[in-house]
């Protein structure tokens, strides 16, 4: 069985035919499963694994302020954006920006860690004018474990798939071992870090109780 025929095709015909330069592009807009595909394509040997994390990183980094702009540039012209979002999410941004306005380091990896909520709560934050070298800084920080939990499991299942497709049994229980072991390691990262973003919201009193906002 091959793996990558569950893939999404059109992203990886983008992939190989645009190369690092618009895989670049395309993490900015939609980095997990982009970083996931390009991980399982290194595993094959069309592009350089650590690369591919790298541009992960950058790309979430390139999502994370494009997102910030728009609420620290351009908060107007999305209100109405806004407005649709916060009749479902009204409780979740009202705790955030008690959050945000405690401490920022710690807003930013709720919302980077919380399910769907990424492009209106980084827009929330952009809005309540956080410091932008200190949002960038944090930014940079938060944004490794997520590519490399994507890349990391995307490059072992793609070990996987060689393994499978060589058809050698002691090569695939070996890889099997290992990028199962890896997966869930990754899984257990994001596993934690989910449950400590759901805490830190819950109480965010933890936070140090002087403004990250001036």
């Amino acid at each position: 069985m091959d793996l990558a025929s569950h893939l999404d095709p059109d992203t990886i015909q983008k992939l190989q035919s645009g190369g690092y330069a618009l895989m670049l592009m395309l993490m900015v807009i939609e980095w997990p499963i982009v970083t996931f595909i390009a991980s399982f394509l290194a595993s094959l040997g069309w592009f350089s694994f650590p690369v591919v994390l790298l541009l992960g990183w950058m790309g979430d980094i390139g999502g994370d302020m494009l997102y910030f702009c728009i609420g620290h540039y351009g908060s107007r012209a999305f209100q109405k954006f806004q407005n649709k979002s916060a009749e479902k999410n009204s409780e979740f941004l009202q705790k955030l920006e008690r959050l945000v306005k405690t401490n920022l380091f710690l807003s930013i990896f709720v919302v980077k860690f919380t399910p769907y909520v990424q492009p209106i709560g980084l827009t929330l934050i952009g809005k309540l004018n956080p410091p932008v070298r200190k949002y960038a800084l944090y930014s940079a920080i938060l944004c490794v474990p997520i590519p490399f939990v994507f890349g990391m499991t995307g490059y072992h299942l793609g070990q996987i798939n060689n393994a499978i497709m060589r058809a050698s049994k002691e090569n695939i229980f070996l890889a099997s071992i290992w990028a199962v072991a890896v997966i869930l390691i990754c899984v257990g990262i994001f596993w934690y870090l989910r449950r400590k973003s759901k805490e830190a919201l819950v109480s965010p009193e933890t936070g140090s109780g002087k403004s990250a906002l001036h």
